[in-house]
């Protein structure tokens, strides 16, 4: 229903955008594009890949768990949770009535690694305070840049109006920007990787549905008739073809041979594909593949060291990321020297005893924390 409402509002003239090509129509209505391989890729069917799903995944969970505090500035360089702050209680405790911290840090990570952008919509009480974060569909937000610079949030709500929202009412968070004003989707930017993915799953359900070990074609000596085929055709699927017939031994009457001619998944070299596929989409997302449970390359000696570089190279990224847009639209101009968030990571670090050890070190030798505090 949300297709044909949306390209009635189009053909009569509604639709205030520019779509003046036939790729920008289809990306309009449809949320994806068809890739060379013929599988249409958006947001949802990306994630019925397995490793997209799970390195979308492994990034909300990430951000969910580790605790987003609000400090403080002290006079002698210091600084204390400012646990009286409103931001505080809501990335500490729950954003909104029905959502908990975690749930939304979780559902931020998401919508940033599947779409590029994650938008919430700030509700002020008396006085200007930030009561709640309410979080707003990214399908149906348009960031708009005004002549003066300043940008203009669009929300298009179910019935098909909408209702502009200035930067000053809403919490941005962006992936990757190449306008400075909205974020990229690693989804549509690499969508050729994500469908050839797809396309092998497709592939591999097919030879199991239609029969992965027997599969070719049946020569019989003399000739048969058309409804010969037919029946033989059926007799053959039912009792022969799918994976619940693998294994079986065909019996062939009449003289019948049986040519083989499927290509076999070894020898289309199948599972290096799909573990290159992999690959690529762990890289897209920076994340080590042993922490969506490839561990063809990882040993006990070096899995610590990817752990840390997870918490380096991908962790720390998003973890800045949503603390640089936190800080920027969630404090007041006035607040912003002496508030700022900060995400903890020692709970990412806790495997890594090693690590830990140097670290506190070095911070207890600085004098940047006490043994007590340790």
């Amino acid at each position: 229903m949300a297709f044909w409402s949306e390209a009635l509002r189009w053909m009569r003239g509604e639709q205030k955008e520019a779509l003046t090509t036939s790729e920008a129509i289809w990306r309009h209505l449809y949320g994806g594009a068809e890739t060379a391989s013929g599988v249409t890729v958006t947001k949802e069917s990306a994630m019925r890949l397995s490793t997209v799903y799970t390195c979308i995944g492994i990034i909300g969970e990430t951000l969910a768990v580790m605790p987003c505090h609000l400090y403080r500035r002290t006079e002698n360089d210091d600084r204390e949770r400012a646990v009286t702050h409103p931001v505080y209680q809501l990335l500490t405790v729950a954003p909104n009535e029905w959502q908990s911290a975690f749930e939304f840090k979780e559902m931020l990570g998401l919508h940033c690694a599947a779409g590029g952008n994650y938008y919430a919509m700030k509700v002020r009480g008396f006085g200007g305070r930030l009561m709640e974060l309410l979080p707003l569909q990214p399908s149906r937000v348009q960031p708009r840049q005004n002549p003066d610079l300043s940008i203009t949030y669009r929300y298009t709500l179910e019935n098909g109006s909408y209702r502009d929202l200035p930067a000053e009412d809403v919490w941005h968070v962006r992936y990757r920007s190449l306008d400075g004003f909205t974020g990229i989707s690693p989804i549509a930017y690499n969508r050729e990787t994500i469908g050839g993915g797809l396309a092998m799953t497709r592939h591999n359900a097919n030879l199991f549905k239609q029969g992965a070990v027997v599969s070719g074609v049946l020569e019989h000596p003399g000739k048969l008739s058309i409804e010969a085929q037919k029946l033989l055709s059926a007799s053959w699927q039912e009792n022969w073809a799918g994976y619940g017939n693998a294994g079986k031994t065909p019996v062939l009457n009449e003289g019948m041979k049986f040519n083989r001619v499927a290509i076999s998944p070894e020898e289309m070299q199948y599972v290096e594909a799909r573990k290159l596929t992999a690959q690529e989409i762990f890289g897209i997302y920076r994340i080590p593949p042993h922490k969506g449970a490839e561990l063809s390359r990882s040993t006990n000696n070096n899995i610590e060291h990817q752990g840390r570089e997870f918490v380096q190279d991908c962790a720390m990224v998003w973890g800045s990321r949503v603390t640089g847009s936190a800080d920027r639209d969630l404090l007041l101009p006035e607040e912003r020297g002496t508030y700022y968030t900060e995400f903890l990571y020692d709970e990412l670090l806790k495997a890594d005893s090693t690590g830990r050890a140097l670290l506190y070190r070095a911070l207890f030798e600085t004098g940047a924390i006490s043994s007590n505090g340790i």
